[in-house]
């Protein structure tokens, strides 16, 4: 038994490190959109649920870029998605099919690009709210 929960957390554990270090590097990115942010979220379905959220916001085709977020709830438990932003103007729109250990299905997010961050709305399957992102400060 011991084993099996020695396996299961070093697994966790890398998992965490792989994104952590992506985060790291993506915060020297200085294009317009790219790069790290990092900040909140929380719920309109169940207020007074939240937590933290890390996103890494990479181009992928023109007026497109794949957004891959660590999140955090309840202080302990943290999951991972990515969905792909459609860009207009400082607007995104995002669709994407979900399969976290929390909950899966379809997820939905509109959002904006500001001035040193992102703020968004979304909707999925098990829940609905809102995150406000800060971009990284370069290390």
């Amino acid at each position: 038994m011991f084993r099996l929960f020695a396996l299961v957390a070093g697994l966790w554990l890398a998992g965490c490190s792989t994104y952590n270090q992506r985060w790291e590097a993506a915060r020297t990115d200085r294009d317009r959109f790219t790069g790290a942010y990092s900040g909140r979220w929380e719920s309109i379905r169940m207020p007074g649920t939240g937590g933290s959220l890390w996103c890494i916001v990479n181009a992928d085709t023109p007026g497109t870029y794949r957004a891959d977020f660590k999140a955090t709830w309840h202080g302990v438990f943290r999951s991972e998605h990515s969905a792909v932003l459609k860009r207009q103007g400082n607007s995104f729109h995002a669709d994407a099919t979900l399969e976290t250990w929390i909950g899966a299905g379809k997820y939905t997010c509109d959002g904006k690009f500001r001035t040193g961050g992102i703020s968004a709305n979304y909707d999925a399957v098990y829940d609905e709210g809102r995150f406000i992102l800060t971009r990284a400060q370069k290390p």
